[in-house]
């Protein structure tokens, strides 16, 4: 069986970037391009590791990734975080959740691919 990654990006260029890259490597990909639909989502849906933008419009990927947290169901769930900014928002998320890695946009595909492989492997 396929792992499934949940990608949570409002850029809809970068959710294609990521989907292309991730199902050439063998991943199905779930995306969503806000927060609460993230939520939904895993409420709903296996999810293997998740893939989140932290500046989404409304709910922030941080405040997704608190409840995620929360989940006992979800709380080990392995969380890649992508951030345009490496500032403070991006070190409190690291703080929530079973974080694997924080990626900083630009981002270098394949150190994302890296990311996603090791939240997969264990």
């Amino acid at each position: 069986m396929l792992k499934r990654i949940l990608v949570v990006e409002d850029e809809s260029a970068i959710r294609k970037l990521l989907r292309v890259n991730l199902t050439a490597r063998g991943y199905e990909v779930v995306e969503v391009e806000s927060a609460e639909d993230g939520w939904q989502t895993l409420q709903t849906e296996e999810i293997d590791a998740i893939v989140v933008d932290l500046l989404l419009p409304q709910m922030s990927g941080l405040d997704l990734l608190r409840l995620v947290e929360k989940d006992g169901d979800l709380a080990q769930t392995p969380v890649i975080i992508l951030s345009a900014l490496a500032n403070g928002l991006a070190h409190e998320a690291e703080k929530h959740g079973n974080v694997v890695d924080t990626i900083l946009k630009p981002m270098e595909i394949s150190r994302l691919v890296d990311a996603v492989q090791r939240a997969v492997a264990g």
